[in-house]
């Protein structure tokens, strides 16, 4: 998957989030680097409850292509060595996680 792929408005589109941020995005003078998104949820729990962040960080290389994913709660450690998804399976991971954990704490 190209790095390119990746925007904070087609991620929030198709996760059906709240909102996306790019957090960060570190450029090196090789053409490699590193970014992240915070990726929002709505809740129905009241406030300060109401929302569930999570995180999506990785790497890409010269060639903008993404070269290792971590995905998990903002305030948790989540599953690293994500790759060699399509964009379109990345999401579909993404869903899932985010469903289960949804489903965990009774959404």
């Amino acid at each position: 998957m190209q790095f390119e792929t990746l925007t904070g408005t087609k991620l929030k589109k198709d996760l059906g989030a709240v909102r996306v941020t790019k957090a960060y995005h570190n450029k090196q003078k090789l053409g490699t680097g590193n970014f992240g998104f915070v990726i929002v949820f709505k809740t129905s729990q009241p406030k300060p409850y109401d929302q569930v962040w999570f995180r999506l960080d990785g790497a890409y290389s010269s060639n903008k292509q993404i070269s290792n994913l971590g995905f998990g709660l903002y305030s948790g450690g989540g599953s690293r060595g994500i790759h060699g998804f399509s964009y379109t399976e990345l999401v579909s991971y993404m869903k899932r996680a985010i469903k289960d954990h949804m489903r965990m704490v009774g959404e």
